[in-house]
């Protein structure tokens, strides 16, 4: 089969279509990671500062 013009720029057309659509999913991807990686920083401060309050508690009662 001989692929035409028309052919092979819709080929063209799509493959393009196709990397962006593959780097579009993978900055999402990215992004979601990133928020994750915040949420659990965010938790593990908040449990930091919390053992800290306990331990300054525990301090003071002595």
């Amino acid at each position: 089969m001989v692929m035409g013009v028309t052919d092979l720029f819709l080929a063209h057309l799509l493959s393009i279509a196709g990397l962006i659509g593959g780097t579009v999913e993978y900055c999402e991807i990215i992004q979601r990671r990133a928020a994750s990686r915040r949420i659990d920083a965010d938790r593990c401060a908040a449990e930091a500062s919390g053992l800290r309050g306990l331990v300054r508690v525990f301090l003071v009662e002595e």
